[in-house]
């Protein structure tokens, strides 16, 4: 397993779940109560989230952690 890749693979992810909720980075940082840098080092791959953080974004964009992880293999 790649680590970088994978990581590049799971802010691709949260970046299109992202936008297909039509939110900027600034309004996912202000509705899952995270710093705006963190979620653009996430969606860049330079950041290893907890289960935890993944969890906060995904109640910030009503969803799932499951569902905002669907299809990362």
């Amino acid at each position: 397993m790649n680590k970088e890749r994978e990581l590049k693979k799971l802010g691709t992810q949260i970046r299109q779940v992202r936008n297909d909720k039509g939110l900027t980075l600034e309004e996912l940082a202000s509705k899952s109560d995270k710093a705006y840098q963190v979620l653009q080092r996430l969606e860049t791959g330079k950041e290893n989230p907890s289960m935890y953080l993944l969890a906060e974004i995904a109640s910030g964009m009503k969803m799932t952690l499951e569902a905002l992880l669907k299809g990362i293999n």
